[in-house]
């Protein structure tokens, strides 16, 4: 996985730096957030002048899925509010308990899968951003 968004122009890098703070801040219990999808991989170009949605799939723990809903949508809600932000997000949300199941169960999929796509991730917790 890569640990740098680097590779992703300057804007994308600000909205998405914001959409991870506006995470941590709100969603203390996020243990990992997870940048998937098409910016993501390294070698995906955006077409000049478009932009791409941010898919984030945040792990959680100590809170149910009605109450881990209810703080994402309300991040998706001021993020989309925000006039700064160019890109939409989609968040999904996964309690660790449950991913690391799945990770155990399906480890030799899923790791390789996120290798393969250029999957980013950070600790929420201590992203300091």
């Amino acid at each position: 996985m890569r640990n740098s968004i680097s590779f992703l122009p300057t804007r994308q890098q600000n909205d998405l730096i914001y959409a991870v703070r506006l995470i941590c801040e709100r969603l203390p219990q996020a243990k990992m957030i997870f940048l998937y999808g098409d910016l993501a991989d390294e070698n995906y170009l955006i077409p000049d002048g478009e932009t791409e949605d941010f898919q984030l799939l945040v792990v959680t723990q100590e809170l149910t899925y009605k109450e881990v809903g209810k703080i994402l949508d309300k991040v998706e809600y001021d993020y989309k509010k925000s006039s700064g932000t160019h890109n939409e997000i989609l968040i999904v949300s996964e309690d660790i308990d449950k991913f690391n199941e799945i990770l155990s169960q399906e480890g030799d999929y899923f790791i390789p899968a996120l290798s393969a796509k250029g999957y980013y991730s950070t600790i929420a917790a201590n992203a300091g951003w």
